[in-house]
């Protein structure tokens, strides 16, 4: 029987920053990334720990400051000219 957990971070203001679910321990199906105002700006799709896809839901694609997604989909500090800090 598979075992699903949800795990949650926060912004310094104490909304939702992100949303993880997973499956057994390893990450599966839909995360959700949302800017420090609460709007939903990205999901990305994983499958027993594989990250499958990622999905920008506003559009055209704002930067939440503070994040960008690099070449292997997992969000980093980055500063507002998005250079990684």
């Amino acid at each position: 029987m598979s075992h699903i957990t949800i795990k949650k971070e926060y912004h310094p203001n104490g909304t939702v920053k992100v949303e993880r679910r997973y499956k057994n321990g390893r990450l599966h199906g839909i995360s959700k990334f949302y800017t420090e105002d609460g709007k939903l700006w990205a999901t990305q799709n994983s499958t027993n720990g594989v990250k499958e896809s990622m999905h920008f839901v506003l559009q055209p694609t704002p930067v939440p400051a503070g994040y960008w997604c690099t070449e292997e989909q997992e969000p980093t500090k980055h500063n507002k000219n998005n250079k990684e800090l």
